[in-house]
């Protein structure tokens, strides 16, 4: 698993897992590793690792400080592939997310304002588990192009069908999302999640092909979770 920035000595690991992706139940190459941490004063950090390079060539990292309530209070990213290099910092300050984004050199700040206690975050597997109702601040999807990542306000809907989770929202270019997840009985963290792609066609998955909560038995997936 890459990092933007190891772990270090006074951390202490909680729960860490990887989901394999596959677009109709086909392996794609593409996997997603993630960790989380306890540090100090009940801060928490979301390491996550998604890794396209045996797919798309493409690759995401991510790194957010959890608050006490379980908020993020501060996102970095990185993203490249052929010709791309995005890096991105976003700062929860009241009701002010502030905001660096860098594509190939070229910097942009923002302020973005909300209401005090706005989430953020980012559209992995992992990440997904930060997102609730209303609006909030998110990382454009769109890859790879001059928006990718760009930090931006959504407002999310989440509504559980059956046993699952299902959150949309729309982008900073007003294209809708959704994406529908299950979550573990235990931790609450996604073990699955499930994408249709309406311009390329077929369903997108996300499985879990190993999971550990510290403390208790590791869970190495013998077969892909269905």
């Amino acid at each position: 698993m890459r990092f933007l920035l190891r772990e270090q000595a006074y951390e202490r690991p909680r729960i860490a897992g990887k989901y394999e992706y596959r677009l109709d139940d086909m392996p794609t190459g593409a996997v997603e590793s993630w960790r989380l941490t306890a540090v100090p004063e009940q801060y928490q950090i979301l390491r996550v690792d998604l890794d396209g390079r045996a797919s798309s060539g493409h690759s995401y990292l991510y790194q957010a400080l959890l608050d006490a309530e379980g908020l993020v209070s501060r996102l970095q990213y990185r993203f490249w592939a052929t010709g791309w290099r995005i890096n991105g910092d976003v700062q929860r300050d009241g009701h002010t997310a502030v905001c660096t984004h860098t594509v190939n050199n070229e910097t942009h700040s923002q302020e973005l304002t909300l209401t005090a206690g706005f989430p953020l975050w980012f559209p992995s597997v992992a990440g997904l588990h930060l997102a609730v109702a209303g609006r909030g601040v998110t990382l454009h999807g769109r890859v790879p192009h001059h928006t990718s990542l760009v930090p931006h306000i959504a407002t999310v809907h989440v509504s559980r069908p059956a046993e699952a989770q299902q959150i949309s929202w729309v982008d900073a270019t007003e294209q809708p999302h959704t994406r529908t997840i299950w979550r573990d009985e235990k931790t609450g963290w996604p073990r699955r999640m499930a994408r249709v792609l309406a311009d390329e066609g077929g369903v997108l998955t996300a499985v879990v092909s190993s999971w550990q909560v510290y403390g208790e038995t590791a869970y190495r997936a013998s077969k892909i979770e269905k």
